[in-house]
């Protein structure tokens, strides 16, 4: 992604959330085109550290099963 659609996407955002009054915590990965310099006022931005890939894959499995289960039940 192209860093700035990506800053222009949570800028975006950023404005929703102040409009709805919501306070978000984004964790993104160290990938190069996700800009460091973003500074928004409901959405607070952290970084994960460098090759953290192997201990949080397993909860990625857990988040994604947890939320097909939920999809599901909404539709059954």
């Amino acid at each position: 992604m192209i860093p700035t659609m990506y800053e222009n996407h949570f800028a975006q955002l950023d404005g929703t959330v102040i409009a709805d009054n919501l306070k978000i915590l984004l964790f993104i990965d160290e990938y190069p085109a996700h800009s460091k310099n973003m500074f928004f006022a409901f959405i607070q931005v952290m970084f994960l550290s460098h090759n953290c890939t192997r201990q949080l894959q397993p909860l990625d499995l857990g988040i994604i099963h947890a939320f097909i289960c939920y999809y599901r039940q909404q539709f059954t």
